[in-house]
């Protein structure tokens, strides 16, 4: 029975443009999130809902470690460890138009893509929300944010993934730490 509504599922999401008005819970979260930044852009005076507060409430365990370790950082250095830029725009000052939000077809029962693409400062932006089963529910595990050149090259211009980046960084920023104690 699983796999057949896996089967069905598949069939639906493949056969559904990106674009479509269905869209799936996990796609939703997204779709709400982006809505708050239009909502935002529109009326100055707008409660913008941060979206890393966003991510994390939906994420993994293993995101959610990471999320806490970068902001107990950032509280011990007063100032940025890790993230010195609003994942869900890949950027810190924004002006986003043409959102579109689709969900890649999954590919197993227990991943699935969200995709969020719109322009930023007129600027083509793609961040993938990379959910995965953890019990019973789709938690986001994974943001990728791509933005391309301005001309619309096929060249990348600058990726990031957000746990990747944390760890990454606090890796770094721990072995740096502990090679200047070693030096006094």
């Amino acid at each position: 029975m699983r796999s057949a509504l896996a089967s069905l599922l598949v069939a639906l999401c493949v056969a559904a443009p990106a674009h479509a008005t269905k869209l799936d819970a996990e796609a939703r979260l997204i779709q709400t999130m982006y809505d708050g930044y239009v909502a935002a852009q529109k009326d100055g005076d707008a409660e913008l809902a941060d979206s890393l507060t966003i991510i994390e409430k939906h994420g993994t365990k293993e995101l959610k470690r990471a999320l806490r370790l970068e902001r107990r950082c950032s509280m011990k250095t007063q100032g940025i460890c890790a993230i010195d830029a609003d994942i869900a725009i890949n950027a810190q000052d924004w002006e986003i138009s043409g959102i579109k939000i689709g969900s890649a077809a999954p590919t197993n029962d227990t991943q699935k893509i969200v995709r969020a693409e719109f322009r930023n400062l007129d600027r083509p932006t793609r961040v993938d929300y990379y959910f995965v089963r953890e019990g019973d529910a789709w938690k986001i595990n994974e943001v990728e944010a791509v933005t391309l050149n301005a001309d619309s090259a096929p060249e990348e211009e600058t990726r990031w993934r957000l746990k990747e980046h944390i760890i990454k960084t606090l890796k770094q920023f721990n072995e740096s730490r502990l090679s200047f104690l070693h030096s006094t």
